[in-house]
């Protein structure tokens, strides 16, 4: 084995190593809303609105020059299409998983969230000193599935490094969510719907659950939102431990 590869295999040793000792850490926080006039929904629907109109933009152009094989664009315009899908998306997130909302229904969701973390092996702290991500409870809604006549409960999560972290490390490590990345808002599961980048070093991820008509359930949404941070840690818990900050 080369040198290269031996100290590559020690770090990886060294990294698997911290994962099991030291399980991810998350502070589970929520947005503090205030209630918006009708004149500011209705400017934050139409931001939403141009920013769709951007994206499809992008996204026509695109195909028409180099086809519907987005992986086959050239790197410079997947970053576009990329950058204008998480303007739209975090445009949407701020009218359409707030619209209506009551700080109560953000706070009973933070309850259920680092309930439903906590059944995963996720530890919950208090600061975000003590935190490898911050998570913050955006929104929730409810929408009728996209295939059957019952409603979805989907809830609206930011996830951002903490302060055990680097924010850079983090960003060039290539730790990814292994989850969907659609043209719309899930029935199910996870979607990543605002990619970590350099300029804007944060996920949004909308976590949804289906339910028969209008009873789909807030509380089973947070539970596919910790199911998909399991997932996360057991597929990359090496490149977030080798991220840590030297001093924890």
């Amino acid at each position: 084995m080369s040198k290269t590869l031996a100290t590559a295999g020690l770090t990886l040793v060294l990294a698997s190593g911290a994962m099991a000792q030291d399980p991810l850490s998350v502070q589970v926080t929520g947005g503090v809303l205030r209630a918006q006039t009708k004149e500011e929904s209705t400017q934050l629907r139409a931001r939403s609105d141009a920013a769709r109109a951007a994206w499809m933009g992008v996204k026509e152009a695109g195909e028409k020059q180099y086809g519907k094989d987005h992986e086959k664009w050239p790197a410079e315009k997947q970053a576009e299409f990329g950058a204008a899908r998480n303007v739209f998306f975090e445009a949407q997130t701020a009218w359409f998983y707030t619209d209506g909302l009551k700080q109560k229904d953000i706070d009973d969701s933070v309850a259920e969230l680092k309930a439903a973390l906590e059944k995963k092996g996720v530890r919950t702290v208090a600061t975000p000193a003590e935190a490898d991500l911050l998570v913050q409870v955006l929104g929730r809604a409810k929408v009728t599935a996209s295939n059957t006549t019952g409603s979805v409960a989907q809830v609206a999560l930011r996830v951002e490094p903490g302060a055990r972290l680097d924010a850079a490390a983090l960003v060039s490590s290539g730790a990814a969510w292994n989850e969907k990345k659609g043209f719309l808002t899930p029935d199910k599961g996870t979607d990543v719907v605002h990619d970590l980048t350099p300029e804007a070093p944060y996920w949004i991820l909308i976590s949804a659950k289906p339910g028969m008509a209008w009873t789909s359930s807030y509380k089973a949404a947070t539970g596919e939102a910790a199911d998909a941070f399991q997932k996360f840690w057991t597929a990359n818990g090496a490149k977030l431990a080798a991220t840590r900050r030297a001093a924890n």
